[in-house]
């Protein structure tokens, strides 16, 4: 973390409210993450923090990313756009995710020649997306869970994994053999104070 001192030096020279990121701190949760939970793949929420600097040391740091609008897609996109059309389009499979609960019309129809990979709860999404976005493709290909934000109950997970084992099994039971992805973010309590558990327990929880 930075130093007092230096955040008082900050504070005198650019004036308050100020709003200070340290970097260091960003690569070192992402790798904490990526160590405690090695088979999770983890996708940064651009909309909790949209400065330009931090979705560059996320890409970096080899992060994928959950946006939420144009505006956040653009962010992530412009570190790749130089690369060849093959590798390009791989990236944004297997690295983003149009994950905005209700779909804006527009954002679909900028984001359908990119054959977006998005998230849908409710079938008024799916024929949204059918709409504005066909290139994005209608295959089912998982399930996602939200325990709820600063979810501190690690039994709340377990609830949930047990309730999607089901789904998953009835889906491969019926020949959706394609559906294999699950998606079991966010909620990840952060150390406010010292009464949330440290972030490995939870890993050990959701590892096993």
């Amino acid at each position: 973390m930075v130093a007092l001192n230096r955040l008082e030096k900050l504070a005198r020279r650019y004036g308050t409210p100020l709003f200070v990121v340290d970097h260091a701190v960003l690569r070192r949760n992402y790798q904490q993450f990526r160590k405690y939970l090695p088979r999770v793949q983890a996708y940064y929420a651009v909309k909790a923090n949209a400065d330009p600097a931090i979705v560059k040391t996320f890409y970096e740091a080899g992060a994928s990313f959950d946006v939420a609008s144009w505006p956040e897609f653009r962010l992530v996109y412009q570190h790749v756009k130089h690369l060849p059309a093959k590798e390009k389009q791989h990236f944004i499979w297997d690295k983003i995710i149009y994950a905005n609960p209700i779909k804006d019309s527009d954002t679909l129809l900028k984001l359908d020649r990119y054959k977006p990979l998005v998230t849908y709860d409710n079938f008024e999404e799916v024929k949204k997306v059918k709409k504005y976005a066909p290139h994005a493709g209608l295959v089912v290909e998982g399930l996602s869970f939200h325990v709820g934000s600063q979810c501190t109950n690690f039994a709340n997970y377990v609830q949930a994994l047990n309730l999607v084992k089901g789904i998953f099994q009835e889906a491969w039971d019926r020949g959706y053999e394609q559906v294999k992805i699950l998606d079991i973010g966010g909620g990840f309590p952060a150390p406010y104070d010292e009464n949330v558990q440290p972030f490995r327990k939870l890993a050990h929880t959701l590892n096993s």
